[in-house]
């Protein structure tokens, strides 16, 4: 055997030996084919598929036959004895029923129709005959009843049907009318054979006869196939431009007719008697006229039992059949081995090496030859799996292998070599280079990896919806966000189910209208509901159609995002965007209402300090004062919310500071309900103003005793805990670190979504007109959110409600014990105090009330009046009571420029509202002195002397 026929060899044998043993003739005709090529040889195997593919399928349609005659025969005869052959023949389904029109009930279901259908006999009998149909197909056979009542023919030909798992199928139905003994329509009887499978014989061999055809027409050589008449059959590409006529003209005409003239039929009579394939030449002539020397390999073989001959051409006219020209051409195909990338070798069946050509030996630092005569178990002792793979070769099989020789991978084939009397001599063998396919499979398996990574981590899940079936395919993390397993149905009537109420009918319009009408992209954002928890969820829906040749839609696909926690985030964020809206709104008019409240508080209290308490008018007065206190009181919750409230805060041991105020807060909630104190151990200090403390324990405690109806229980709970960046990202506001927790419970009526969000907005309040102002909670939540807290609630209808507090933690600070309350009286004076404000009735009462405490007062209604007078009265001034809010200067500036004129005085400062000109955040510093707008008399007196009574300037 020469090197290029041996070559030949070698693909002749890679996929023929074992898979197509009927073919063994392949074998013999390609060592006497120097000129065939591997290309030519595949055509040859995908040939043989589609003959055994066609057998298959004249067994499916023999089959289908067979079935379908004793069918006939039962609509022909409609005898019992046929009847019952129909009966139990494997493969039909029969079932008869009444004349119900659109309420057709089956009345007899045979063992095929339970195979068929996928029911059992008792499922169906009795049933309505729509549970096989579409329900498009319903109304159109139930015309076909109403003809057959009539005595008509029924149905007949092919239908799709539904099995009991939902899955369609192609059938052959046939209904006919059934009579009773007087001839009379009674029912129909129907027949049904499932040709599914016949079906996709059809579509396989289809398309392995397209596959067969592409390949051919790539061929170099050309393919065609005569019968025994020499007509042809079938033509490749090739052939039609080597012969110059076209395909259709080919399939009109004989082998004889584009033969030279001057050849006989001798070649074509010889190849109609050997299926081992002889290649012959002859002499064919072209379209035009002009002739060329065609060297044909003609041989039997046979399609649909019919023997045809079969015959791959090359034209040869410019080779010259001589030994140098054979011997060149075997000289530059070894060249063409020799300088490939893949590694040619041969094998002896001792093991040695007779041959190892190709480039891709460099991959393994060996020269072309240089292991010619070492043998493949000194080379790979080392790898016994290859070795074995070497061995199934060496025993006849033809073995495909992935290899690994010093850490390069390789993909070899293995293939036996055979003497005259197909006996294995050796193997044959070939291997590619595939270390850099491997790495870029490792490479795209890792990047599928990261993606799937990805999309778990963005929560993105992929689907495909085919619009025709009305089912959808999705990936795992779809799963997820809809909450389903494998059991749930993937339909569209499964999509719906999980689509939110409250979104529904607007996505099944947008879907039917803007989607499937008008061919937009999805781009949806839309609610729907956790098939496993039953929560309501967020999604947006991406998606592109996909469309047929006659551009219908037939699937829509794409992705889906679970984007919960980005919606309620901005919900969150609006909530915040109200209550900073709010907030400012109350720092403003907090300013001029206090100054109101302390003009009507102050003259109520210096008019009832001249009259007598049994006066009649004294009783108004003091409603009146009471009424301003009250309404002072509003205005410092509004500013608590708006966090512009003055605080003094102080490191604090939590425990120990709610203690002290439990007498009261069981005073407050009554005997009926159960105060229950769990205070955690080694508290971490917190800083606070514990002013502040009470008023949020107040409400918080008065908002559960209202919740309560009868017996119950609130729960005061603290500890100490740390949030982290995941719980911090949940949540708006929240920052991960270490906190006290203050926790308080109870059992009470609970609240659902609708108030919760709207539980901290001013003046909101689910209680009766006059129980309540509906600040409770506003000035909570602006209380902590001035002391760098955050506050959450969670609370169901019927379940009570949870508000936990979260303080944060002061580190290298020790807690002060809260000091017992003490009426402090307000003393007298004599000092000479400078009065600023520019709100006249305040700077006339303020005056009135500290000359009646004995002081000498000089009012100004300006900063420039105050400057003159401290230069005017300098070493008589003791106090400078000033407003914060001035025309033109700020009252910090006015103190520092009196305080270059009168070194010692001391600077009281007042105010309704700061606006954070001498706070940080609503901080006052230690050593500020501070009354805030309204002030009663006493209140104002004390102040004045406590500020005097201070040690220093």
């Amino acid at each position: 055997m020469n090197f290029q026929s041996g070559i030949v060899y070698i693909f002749s044998q890679l996929r023929l030996t074992r898979e197509f043993y009927s073919m063994t003739w392949l074998e013999t005709f390609s060592n006497d084919l120097p000129v065939l090529s591997a290309l030519a040889l595949l055509l040859i195997i995908l040939l043989t598929i589609i003959v055994i593919l066609n057998n298959r399928l004249r067994q499916v349609r023999a089959a289908l036959k067979q079935a379908n005659h004793p069918f006939e025969m039962a609509v022909d005869h409609r005898g019992r004895e046929v009847y019952s052959i129909l009966a139990n023949t494997e493969g039909i389904g029969l079932l008869t029923t009444d004349l119900g029109g659109a309420e057709t009930k089956i009345l007899s279901f045979n063992s095929g129709a339970e195979r068929v259908f996928g029911y059992n006999a008792d499922e169906v009998i009795g049933q309505n005959v729509s549970i096989f149909h579409h329900p498009d197909e319903v109304e159109r056979f139930s015309e076909v009843q109403d003809s057959m009542r009539m005595g008509h023919y029924g149905f007949s030909g092919e239908t799709t049907l539904y099995r009991k798992s939902g899955e369609p199928f192609r059938a052959l139905l046939t209904t006919h009318p059934r009579r009773d003994k007087t001839g009379e329509v009674v029912g129909t009887l129907g027949v049904t054979v499932d040709i599914s499978q016949r079906r996709e014989a059809e579509a396989e061999l289809a398309a392995s006869r397209d596959k067969f055809e592409a390949i051919s027409d790539q061929a170099g050589e050309g393919i065609t196939i005569a019968d025994t008449d020499g007509n042809y059959t079938y033509v490749n590409r090739s052939f039609c431009e080597m012969i110059g006529y076209s395909r259709d003209e080919l399939l009109q005409m004989t082998v004889f007719e584009v033969k030279a003239k001057d050849q006989d039929n001798s070649s074509f009579e010889r190849s109609k008697t050997t299926r081992e394939g002889r290649p012959f030449q002859v002499m064919l002539q072209r379209k035009d006229g002009s002739e060329f020397v065609a060297e044909i390999l003609g041989k039997i073989i046979t399609v649909n039992d019919v023997e045809c001959v079969m015959g791959i051409v090359r034209d040869i006219t410019d080779r010259i059949r001589t030994e140098a020209q054979v011997l060149e051409s075997e000289e530059k195909f070894r060249t063409l081995v020799t300088h490939s990338e893949e590694i040619v070798f041969i094998i002896d069946a001792d093991g040695t090496f007779q041959l190892s050509e190709g480039q891709g030996l460099a991959h393994l630092s060996l020269k072309p030859g240089e292991v010619v005569g070492k043998s493949v178990y000194d080379l790979f002792n080392d790898n016994p799996k290859m070795l074995a793979k070497m061995q199934r070769a060496f025993a006849g099989e033809t073995v495909t292998s992935e290899d690994v020789v010093a850490g390069i991978h390789f993909s070899s084939w293995y293939t036996p070599r055979r003497d005259a009397d197909n006996q294995v001599i050796g193997l044959m063998g070939l291997s590619v280079n595939t270390t850099e396919l491997k790495q870029a499979e490792a490479a795209l398996q890792e990047s599928q990896a990261l993606l799937l990574e990805a999309q778990a981590a963005a929560k993105l899940g992929r689907y495909l919806y085919n619009i025709e079936t009305e089912v959808w395919e999705n990936s795992s993390e779809l799963d997820k966000i809809f909450g389903i397993d494998d059991a749930y149905t993937r339909n569209y009537a499964g999509w719906v189910n999980i689509v939110h109420p409250d979104s529904r009918d607007a996505m099944l319009e947008y879907l039917q209208n803007d989607i499937l009408t008008h061919h937009r992209t999805f781009d949806r954002e839309y609610s729907i509901v956790d098939q496993t928890s039953g929560q309501q969820k967020w999604v947006h829906g991406f998606g592109r159609l996909r469309f047929n040749d006659e551009g219908k839609p037939t699937a829509l696909f794409g992705i889906i995002q679970d984007i919960t926690d980005k919606v309620r985030l901005e919900e969150q964020i609006r909530q915040g965007q109200r209550m900073d809206s709010i907030g400012r709104l109350a720092g403003g008019v907090a300013h001029d209402f206090n100054n109101m409240l302390n003009v009507i508080l102050g003259h109520a209290e210096i008019a009832l300090e001249q009259l007598e308490p049994d006066q009649v008018i004294y009783e108004d007065l003091q409603e009146i004062r009471l009424t301003a206190e009250r309404s002072a009181d509003l205005t410092r919750q509004l500013l608590a919310f708006a966090r512009k409230q003055t605080i003094s805060p102080q490191v604090l041991d939590l425990n120990d500071t709610l203690a002290g105020m439990f007498n009261m807060i069981r005073r407050l909630i009554g005997e009926e309900i159960d105060l229950h104190w769990e205070p955690g151990s080694d508290l971490w200090p917190v800083m606070f103003d514990p002013t502040q403390l009470d008023q949020i324990l107040v409400n918080l405690c008065i908002n559960s005793r209202d919740a309560i109806s009868g017996v119950g229980q609130i729960t005061i709970e603290t500890t100490n805990t740390t949030l982290d960046k995941e719980f911090s990202a949940h949540h708006l506001g929240f920052t991960p670190g270490q906190y006290v927790l203050l926790t308080i419970s109870d059992n009470g009526c609970g609240m659902e979504v609708g108030v919760l969000d709207k539980i901290y907005e001013p003046f909101f309040t689910t209680k009766e007109l006059g129980a309540g102002t509906g600040l409770g909670l506003a000035t909570v939540y602006g209380i902590i959110k001035q002391n760098h807290g955050s506050i959450d609630v969670y609370s169901e209808p019927g379940q009570g409600t949870v508000f936990k507090i979260y303080l944060p933690r002061q580190v290298g600070v020790s807690p002060i014990r809260r000091p017992e309350r003490q009426i402090q009286s307000a003393a007298r004076g004599t000092e000479t105090v400078l009065l600023v404000e520019d709100e006249a009735s305040i700077l006339k009462l303020t005056t009135r009330i500290l000359e009646r405490k004995g002081y000498t007062v000089l009012p100004a209604h300006s900063p420039g009046d105050a400057i003159g007078l401290a230069r005017e009265y300098a070493a008589d001034i003791a106090l400078l009571c000033t407003d914060v809010v001035l025309p033109d200067m700020s009252g910090l500036d006015l103190a520092v420029a009196v305080q270059e004129i009168c070194p010692r005085v001391k600077c009281l400062y007042m105010s309704g509202y700061t606006a954070n000109m001498m706070t940080k955040n609503g901080v006052l510093s230690e050593d500020t002195n501070f009354i805030a707008k309204p002030f009663t008399m006493e209140g104002l007196a004390a102040k004045v002397r406590n500020t005097l009574d201070k040690p220093g300037p």
